[in-house]
This record gives C-alpha cells, sequence and structure tokens, in this order.
C-alpha cells in the first residue's frame, strides 16, 4: 500500500504477533470475555506500533474503555435499526480508529508525488471481459 509514491511500511516478526495474540487469548479465557475488549485495543496498537511511513510513525489512543462504549452504541444501533444502519456504523467503526490515530515524524508531504498515470493493473479487466465476454481494448 502506498500514498502517492511513498509506500506504507510494517515490519514484524510473525512470532511477536503469535505470542501477542496468544497472551490476549489466554487473559481473555481467563477473566472469562471481560479482557476481549482490551485484547482488541492492544491488537490494535500492536499492529499501528510496527507500520511506517518514511520514517514516520503511527500511535493510536485508543482504550479498552472508549471501546467498550463505542460498541455499546454500535450493537444498540444495529438492533434498533433491525441492521439497517450497518453501513453507519461502520463508518462510525472506521471514524473510531482513525480520530484516534496519531502520526508521529518528520514527514514532507511536499515530496509526495500523486501520479494518476500510474501503470494499470489490467488483470481485473481482463478478467471481467472473460467473464462478460466483451472485448475490451485498454488505452
Amino acid at each position: 500500500t502506498s500514498f502517492g509514491n511513498i509506500p506504507f511500511q510494517f515490519n514484524m516478526k510473525g512470532s511477536s504477533y503469535a505470542w501477542h495474540c496468544f497472551k490476549g487469548i489466554f487473559f481473555c479465557v481467563l477473566t472469562l470475555g471481560f479482557y476481549f475488549p482490551w485484547y482488541i485495543v492492544s491488537l490494535h496498537k500492536f499492529k499501528m506500533k510496527h507500520l511506517k511511513f518514511k520514517g514516520a510513525t503511527f500511535h493510536t489512543k485508543t482504550t479498552g474503555g472508549s471501546f467498550i462504549f463505542q460498541s455499546i452504541k454500535m450493537i444498540l444501533l444495529l438492533v434498533c435499526s433491525l441492521g439497517l444502519a450497518f453501513p453507519y456504523v461502520m463508518n462510525m467503526n472506521l471514524a473510531y480508529y482513525l480520530n484516534n490515530l496519531r502520526m508521529k515524524g518528520d514527514m514532507n508531504f511536499d515530496e509526495i508525488v500523486q501520479n494518476p498515470e500510474k501503470v494499470k493493473d489490467e488483470s481485473l479487466q481482463d478478467s471481467l471481459a472473460s467473464a462478460f465476454d466483451v472485448d475490451v481494448d485498454v488505452a
């Protein structure tokens, strides 16, 4: 994944992620599920800790308590609307994570080049053209 011409970097060992998951699941079982919101938040923080964007690092302010409050709001909206508020709930959940995300470090956004003439991946176009049995000329 990239933003403009700058790629995001995600460096993490699988063993450290597996150990983090194992500890979280162990504490969830030990506390009969009460640790689950804090486990979800710790996973999110763990992932953001290993994400970099040209030297800048990401940090999140999410907490277990705020995640519980957010989850209760989402569940109530879904139940009261009989599921019709699902798109709104998904956007609300994304906004929760993005509003609590912070990027720290020196970043020169003027160096980022947005290039609309990037090389196009034509595999999707070819697959759809063959599925619908149409000819597609890609310029």
